[in-house]
């Protein structure tokens, strides 16, 4: 009941949390994939998505998301070209992600501060950005969403014996493989929460072991079938440990002023600062549970060894955060000096990714040089033919590149050389409506 109300609580402060981070961007249109993705679709394409790869285009990559193509419809269907009522659905979602994150935390013996200060720290992350304000990367939150039940249903699951509880957390697993398949990683996390709530209950979770492998490596293996071409497990470690360390600084390593360096090096510090102080309260029990998290921040990063990019670390952070959350009560119990220390890093992790992550987002503003040249490319680029565009949103697109004089293919290269020009001299903030900026803390993984 306390981690009930404790979640219920939180989830008030994530979604105020959110929706100011969010704020700005309501009012800016749709971007890049959100242009061919977000539609209604075919009988026909909703039934292939079963039996191929989720993305009619073609234009992604490869893989089977059945449910992805129903959550983009669904959304779609509901609220239309109304970009603002769909980010505030999104920040909804992320709130709801995050506040069952805290009741899991706090089942698992985490103190309810701690968990709520993590779940805070994950909303204000920069690598958040992605999953409010670009409307495609919403089907992270609705997974997460899924992982976090599939979690909770299994501790209550073994601590009470309840069976019906444990067939809802495989069946909320397995739906949230279908969102994305790339959730095979958190198999060993899932199972890894189960022994840490109910390590007596070792008959009952092999059984369940079982029963979600079992399944797990059925989903895999008719994915391999019926979308050939969807990349399998990768051995890129280089990519992996990157994504590892990436996760665990929450505010990111890029910088654009003094404020967001100084924040980026104090983050760089936190794991290491963080993992000595619980080496040394080894024997305080939160201390177990903060090294369980990081364990599964690691275990998250397992997708970067076939294919990495920030907007993939939405369950790394999400642990990562949990891991801080959990890890600074522990060190900081009894000690003044410390308390003060562990209260200014999660202010700093909080306040300081809200900023960084007011700047990231300056990627997806219409007049932002990232999002004109990711639409020209979707318009006038490679993806042109292939990208099936709602004919209100094409028009929208159309009037918003023309302003920037693109209105062809053969504009394309005087846009990059207008790109280039503002990538070294500015403007980096948004100036007035239809003058191109560069933005701050450019994205780079696309």
């Amino acid at each position: 009941m306390r981690a009930l109300r404790a979640a219920a609580a939180s989830f008030l402060l994530f979604f105020a949390a959110g929706l100011a981070l969010s704020w700005p961007s309501l009012r800016w249109p749709m971007v890049y994939d959100d242009l061919h993705l977000l539609r209604p679709f075919t009988p026909e394409e909703r039934a292939q998505a079963w039996r191929s790869s989720w993305d009619p285009d073609g234009i992604e990559h490869p893989g089977f998301r059945p449910l992805t193509l129903l959550f983009n419809e669904t959304r779609y269907r509901l609220f239309g070209e109304n970009v603002a009522v769909h980010r505030v659905l999104l920040v909804v979602l992320f709130g709801l992600y995050a506040s069952l994150l805290v009741g899991l935390a706090i089942e698992l013996g985490a103190p309810a501060a701690g968990a709520i200060g993590g779940g805070l720290l994950l909303v204000c992350s920069r690598y958040s950005v992605y999953h409010y304000v670009w409307l495609t990367d919403g089907n992270h939150p609705f997974q997460g969403s899924l992982f976090a039940l599939a979690a909770l249903a299994l501790v209550h699951g073994l601590r009470r014996r309840s069976w019906p509880r444990l067939a809802l957390s495989l069946l909320s697993f397995v739906a949230m493989l279908l969102v994305r398949e790339d959730g095979l990683a958190l198999v060993p996390v899932l199972l890894l929460f189960g022994f840490a709530a109910a390590p007596s209950a070792r008959r009952l979770l092999l059984a369940f072991s079982a029963a979600l492998v079992t399944m797990s490596l059925a989903l895999f293996l008719y994915r391999m079938l019926a979308v050939p071409g969807a990349p399998g497990p990768g051995l890129d470690v280089k990519s992996f440990l990157l994504a590892v360390v990436r996760s665990l600084n929450l505010v990111g390593p890029e910088s654009f002023d003094g404020a967001s360096r100084a924040v980026a090096w104090i983050w760089a510090a936190a794991p290491v600062l963080v993992g000595a102080g619980l080496l040394a309260r080894r024997r305080a029990a939160e201390a177990g549970l903060a090294w369980l998290f990081l364990a599964a921040a690691v275990i998250a990063c397992a997708p970067a060894l076939t294919f990495r990019r920030d907007d993939m670390l939405f369950f790394p952070a999400s642990f990562a955060a949990l891991f801080y959350g959990t890890a600074l009560p522990s060190i900081a119990r009894d000690r003044r000096a410390l308390r003060a220390a562990a209260v200014t890093l999660l202010a700093s992790g909080a306040i300081g990714g809200a900023y960084t992550s007011r700047a990231f987002a300056l990627n997806f503003h219409p007049d932002s040089a990232r999002a004109i040249r990711w639409n020209a490319q979707m318009l006038y680029g490679p993806y042109a033919e292939r990208a099936t565009i709602p004919a209100e949103r094409r028009a929208a697109v159309t009037r918003q590149l023309a302003a920037q004089g693109v209105a062809s293919a053969a504009d394309l290269p005087a846009l990059g050389s207008r790109i280039g020009a503002a990538r070294s001299g500015g403007p980096f903030h948004p100036a007035r409506p239809g003058t191109l900026f560069y933005p701050p803390l450019p994205e780079n993984d696309f």
